[in-house]
């Protein structure tokens, strides 16, 4: 996988990232390494050190978006503290920063109406896409998501054994942050999903997923179930206006933005206060703390004018400036 000088001392971190983060996570510290990686490669260096020239060349070499180098250069810097620590002479670069001027798409209640009408049209027409049961899967994984707020990656690791018909709760076990929690499921979701395992016969294993790939014991992957939602995206002209060219569009994880966001404004509308509902819509999320919410309940003011003038006038109080290392 490695070639460089440092090919086991990488392997044996990508390794560590394995057991001690979720995969999504995993993944990118070992695509980062495997770039940077390549880049010592390309420069022949042949002794076990990490100069402040090389470093920076290849930082110098990443074209992405600024969010996206600052993930690299993350990931790239755990892996040199590891070796410093270890001995070896090595430049640690600066923890990155990056403008957090992104704002999600937060969906309309008409625009959500196109979007699952879309997916059971999915279900009519089929369209399979390198999953068998894809045009049974996606309607109700939209769902889920825009009942649920789950992160994607959450909602296709979910196992038949994780499921409670009876209590109406799903444990999700494959999250972010590699902390277990309890999602409650509304009655009428509840009822989908146990059509759905009636009818799609998942239910005979606990460990099988309840949303197969290519077979039971493999899930669906990211890309897959992106792909039909792109699909609507794109029909309804759904995507944000005056993004950069590199900048995120409407994309599937603007749900879960679009689900903190309403929670948020529902709990306004009935009176609760943002420093009594946004710890609890924290915790819902999976966040490990208040700062990570704050992003969730960022939008244009455009979008919904009424609930920007509630946030702005609570949440200096409950989301205060910090300056946070990105590792």
């Amino acid at each position: 996988m490695f070639r460089s000088v440092f090919s086991e001392e990488m392997q044996a971190h990508v390794e560590s990232a394995r057991a001690e983060f979720c995969k999504t996570t995993y993944l990118h510290k070992k695509a980062a390494l495997r770039q940077f990686d390549d880049y010592l490669v390309s420069t022949g260096l042949t002794e076990k050190e990490l100069t402040e020239e090389a470093v920076n060349g290849w930082i110098g070499s990443l074209e992405c978006t600024a969010r996206t180098l600052c993930e690299k250069v993350t990931n790239v810097r755990s892996f040199i503290r590891e070796m410093i620590a270890f001995g070896y002479r090595c430049y640690l670069p600066a923890s990155p920063k990056y403008p957090r001027d992104y704002v999600p798409k937060i969906f309309s209640d008409e625009e959500l109406a196109k979007i699952t009408n879309d997916a059971d049209e999915f279900l009519v027409t089929g369209g399979k896409i390198g999953a068998p049961y894809l045009r049974y899967e996606y309607p109700v994984i939209l769902r889920l998501l825009q009942c649920c707020g789950m992160r994607l990656h959450e909602a296709i690791s979910i196992r038949v054994g994780d499921v409670d018909l009876g209590a109406g709760v799903i444990t999700l076990r494959e999250t972010k942050s590699k902390r277990e929690r309890l999602v409650p499921l509304h009655p009428k979701m509840a009822d989908i999903l146990g059509k759905y395992i009636r009818f799609i016969g998942v239910g005979g294993s606990r460990a099988s997923f309840l949303f197969p790939g290519k077979d039971a014991a493999s899930p669906l992957t990211n890309g897959i179930v992106a792909y039909p939602f792109n699909q609507s995206r794109k029909r309804h002209y759904l995507d944000r206006e005056g993004r950069s060219e590199r900048g995120r569009g409407a994309c599937i994880h603007c749900l879960r933005h679009t689900f903190a966001f309403k929670s948020f404004s529902a709990a306004a509308e009935r009176g609760v206060a943002v420093e009594l509902s946004a710890p609890f819509l924290s915790k819902y999320l999976g966040h490990r703390g208040l700062s990570e919410t704050e992003a969730y309940l960022k939008f244009s003011c455009d979008q919904a004018p009424e609930a920007t003038a509630i946030f702005e006038s609570h949440a200096n109080d409950v989301f205060p400036e910090v300056d946070l290392d990105e590792e």
